[in-house]
């Protein structure tokens, strides 16, 4: 599933470049509940060696393993989405243990995509796959991102939220890394009437060491410039086949070939 959300764009705001290389181990999380109830892990996996800022960069590892997987929607959430403004709600520093709760705004392009087959009964459903890179291009660096993990937390007529762990390595021109981190990243969406949807997102990052160093919590609306229709492939996948191979391996068949 395309995901497009520039959150390192709007952290810019909050985030010295030194800060990514450092975190205080012994700093506590954020209060209980500060940032919903989505848990968080308190360390992740240390980015391999080739990922270290003061490097030049040499590509994404390729030994993270490739998933395919399928989700049903609610029929509102189908079909592409665009939003240009990001509204930061608050920010934690684990650092130094400080909230900040001044909302500010900041323009950070987002393009989504929900719903890719419909079954015999009438839902859609949404291939999400990993890895996948994405570039974006961000004043005087590029920020490459690789999205290694993606699920579904809850599925909802009226919301759904959705789990990504994405791989960040900001590029000079001369493609030294700059800075990189890890962003674990929990995006819950709700219907807002025809056409609008709002995406509430909450994140943690993470140094090239694993420790945390920064929690947000970011809300955008996102407009539909796109009806859903159903897709025979994306990203080399043939949709059709892979959602009936679905649902044949989790005992639903009676579902199979709803789109044909």
């Amino acid at each position: 599933m395309f995901r497009l959300i520039v959150l390192v764009v709007a952290l810019t705001i909050f985030i010295p470049a030194h800060a990514l290389a450092q975190a205080d181990e012994g700093t506590e999380g954020p209060p209980e509940g500060e940032f919903g109830n989505w848990p968080f892990p308190g360390s992740v996996d240390e980015l391999p060696d080739g990922m270290r800022p003061g490097q030049a960069y040499t590509g994404f590892p390729n030994n993270y393993r490739k998933n395919v997987d399928w989700m049903s929607i609610p029929s509102w959430l189908a079909g592409d989405w665009a939003s240009k403004d990001l509204r930061i709600m608050k920010t934690y520093d684990h650092t130094n243990g400080t909230l900040k709760t001044i909302p500010s705004s900041t323009v950070a392009p987002f393009a989504d995509h929900f719903g890719d087959q419909t079954d015999r009964q009438g839902t859609v459903w949404s291939c999400n796959f990993t890895p996948y890179i994405t570039n974006l291009p961000l004043d005087q660096l590029t920020d490459s991102q690789l999205t290694i993990g993606m699920k579904p937390l809850e599925v909802r007529e009226d919301g759904v939220a959705l789990w990504q762990r994405v791989l960040h390595v900001l590029l000079t021109p001369n493609n030294a890394i700059h800075d990189s981190y890890t962003e674990e990243r929990v995006t819950e969406f709700s219907p807002q009437g025809p056409g609008m949807t709002m995406a509430q997102i909450t994140a943690r990052f993470y140094n090239p060491a694993g420790d945390p160093i920064f929690t947000t919590n970011s809300m955008r609306i996102m407009r539909k410039v796109k009806q859903y229709q159903p897709l025979q492939q994306r990203n080399g996948i043939n949709l059709p086949m892979s959602l009936s191979e679905y649902l044949q391996s989790t005992g639903r068949p009676e579902l199979m070939f709803g789109n044909q």
